[in-house]
This record gives structure tokens, C-alpha cells and sequence, in this order.
């Protein structure tokens, strides 16, 4: 991924600790590759100190206020959602930019910005949807690079995805991974805050649908949306994104079997939490939404959610939200197929969810 791969974000010490982890399987072929990584890594600890000595006090004293978190398992919606929904000027998110560079974005200015930008291809590469250094971005990534409690972590080491899934979304390996993960997420959605002035944040990352308690923990007036698709389509749709990710992050050897083994296993273990942890959210904090009826009228559906959730005015926001969706008049979304044995697959693992 030359200079958009996500690791070029990392703190030293969050590299090498996961290069401890997964060294002994990365192939001879790969090494080139992680020595420009470790040498990129490691350039870039003045940056980090920098903005760890310039921002420390003010990133203390912030707090953040309501966020909004959009949940749904990937390939749901969850990406077209926060694209409208950060359309309000109200409200403010984390971009790209801020993800890819989470440790340097506040003193990095409009010169990494560029270079993220100048980095970045114009669409993504699973559904051709609209890219740019500016435009809203899962915080799992950012997690990556900050304190290494992310699922990302997998779509570098693909042969643990399923062992990072579990530490890292269900927090099953002990309380020690679940408190990295509330204080990286914290931190980070402090330093976006201290971006942009205190705006109410939208944040959107599909593993935080399994991280209900915990992100009730940390934010007892968050407000969430929870939009979700025919699984059929989703099995598909995973499969073909995560061929094209985890292909370009990568760092060790994968199989379609592995990545299929480990989709099946995530969805239901997510939904699993998540039926299991929907009843902690509070009266007045939970909207939800099917992807195919949303799509069908997304106003009527987006004004039902500000009324819900008490997000303000939604008539404020109609301008900004008509003209982004009439950028999408000739959208087209991808097509699928299942074959008979992914069918069957599907039947038989998400029975319980179709």
C-alpha cells in the first residue's frame, strides 16, 4: 500500500509489539516491506513527542459530550450513514486524515494532510464510494496505531483475525485488553474533539456493534444507530471486501477459507453481544434502521432519527443532506450472487439472524 498503508500511523512501541506478536510468520518475501514500516515508525517519534507535549494538558481537560455511534456489522450501511450524517455542521467526525496519523493529526496541519490525500485513491476500492483525506473514517484504525486494541490488527496478521476479534471486540482474553481499548478510544475521540472545537462527534465502527457496555461506560448519554442488511448480501459483501483489505494490508499469507472462517464466526459472535447487551442503552438513546428500506427514502428515515435521539432541528440540516444525497442520484451498488455453498454456509451458521 506503499505510503497509505495504516501502519505508517503506528507509535514505535505499538509496532514492535506487534511485530513481537506475529514476527515468527511473516515470510522472508515481506521483509523489505517491514523494514521501510519499523524505519517510517521510528521517524516519525519526534512528531509524536511534539504533539504529546503540546496538546497533553488541553486533550486532559476535554470531555466528550453525547457522541453518536453508528452500528451495524460491516458492509450494512454503516459507511453511507456517516457520510450523510456528517454532512450536518453541527456535528463533527473522525476524518481520515485524523485516523491514518492518530498520534501527530493535531500538529501535523495541512501538510500530512495533503500528503494523506495525495496518498489516497479517489474511491474505495470495495464499493467505489468516495474517498479523501476529509471524509469520515471507522476509529478502529486509529485504535491500530495508538494502542494496538483493534480488530485492524487482524487485517495486517490475517492468521489471528479470529483471535483478535475475541480479544479485541468481545474481550473474552481478560480485563486488561477491554481497559487498553476504553483508554485508546477515549483519548483519540478527546483529540478529534479538541479539532473541532467541541463539536458533537458521529463515530462509526462496526465492531463497537458487540461494545455496547463498554462504550455505555465511558459515555452514558451516547446516543446509537443501529442500521442493518439481508445477511446474505452482508456474507457476500465481506468476502469481497475483505479479499480486496486484507490483500493490500497484509503482512503474512491468507486463505479465502480463513477469511470466510473468520467472517461467519464475527457476525454471529457480534450479534450474539449485541442481542445480548441492547437492553443497557437507555430510553431515548437507540434509533434503528434497515439498509434497504433507509436507502428506498433516507430523509424520512434521517428525520425520524434526529427526532428520536434528540439530535436538533433536522430541518437545519435537510439543505446539506438533500445536496449530498443527490451526489449518489447515479450510485450504483454492487451486485451479487451467492454460490450454493457460501448459501448454505450462511443458513447454517446465521440461522438465527435471517
Amino acid at each position: 500500500m506503499g505510503l497509505s498503508h495504516p501502519i505508517l500511523g503506528s507509535g514505535l512501541r505499538n509496532w514492535l509489539s506487534m511485530l513481537g506478536e506475529n514476527f515468527g510468520v511473516i515470510p522472508v518475501g515481506k521483509y523489505p516491506q517491514l523494514a521501510f514500516l519499523t524505519a517510517a515508525v521510528a521517524g516519525g517519534i519526534p512528531l509524536r513527542a511534539w504533539e504529546k507535549i503540546r496538546f497533553s494538558k488541553q486533550i486532559k481537560q476535554t470531555k466528550v459530550e453525547s457522541p453518536v455511534f453508528i452500528i451495524g456489522y460491516y458492509r450494512s450501511g454503516t459507511t453511507f450513514l456517516h457520510y450523510l450524517l456528517g454532512c450536518d455542521s453541527r456535528f463533527a467526525f473522525p476524518d481520515t486524515y485524523q485516523v491514518m496519523l492518530p498520534n501527530i493529526f493535531l500538529s501535523g496541519g495541512s501538510r500530512f494532510r495533503s500528503i494523506i490525500q495525495n496518498a489516497l485513491p479517489e474511491t474505495r476500492p470495495m464499493d467505489n464510494l468516495k474517498m479523501g483525506a476529509g471524509m469520515p473514517k471507522e476509529e478502529e484504525f486509529a485504535l491500530l496505531n495508538t494502542c494496538g486494541a483493534s480488530l485492524a490488527k487482524g487485517y495486517v496478521f490475517p492468521k489471528k483475525l479470529i483471535e483478535y476479534n475475541d480479544r479485541y471486540v468481545l474481550f473474552e482474553n481478560g480485563k486488561s485488553n477491554e481497559e487498553r481499548w476504553k483508554t485508546g478510544l477515549d483519548l483519540f475521540l478527546k483529540k478529534v474533539s479538541v479539532a473541532n472545537g467541541g463539536k458533537r462527534l458521529i463515530v462509526k465502527t462496526p465492531a463497537n456493534t458487540a461494545r455496547i457496555k463498554q462504550l455505555l461506560e465511558l459515555y452514558p448519554d451516547a446516543r446509537f444507530i443501529h442500521i442493518h442488511r439481508n445477511p446474505f448480501y452482508v456474507y457476500h459483501s465481506n468476502m469481497k471486501m475483505l479479499n480486496k483489505i486484507v490483500g493490500m494490508m497484509a503482512l503474512t499469507s491468507f486463505t479465502e477459507k480463513q477469511l470466510s472462517e473468520f467472517l461467519l464466526h464475527s457476525y454471529a459472535s457480534v450479534y450474539d453481544k449485541f442481542n445480548e447487551t441492547k437492553s443497557l442503552i437507555p430510553a431515548g438513546q437507540f434509533a434503528e434502521v434497515q439498509y434497504e428500506t433507509f436507502v428506498q427514502n433516507p430523509l424520512l428515515h434521517l428525520a425520524d432519527i434526529y427526532s428520536k435521539l434528540n439530535l436538533g432541528d433536522f430541518k437545519d440540516a435537510k439543505p446539506a443532506l438533500e445536496k449530498e444525497l443527490e451526489s449518489y442520484k447515479n450510485y450504483e451498488t454492487n451486485k451479487f450472487e451467492l454460490d450454493e455453498v457460501s448459501e448454505k454456509l450462511v443458513k447454517e451458521r446465521w440461522g438465527r439472524f435471517l
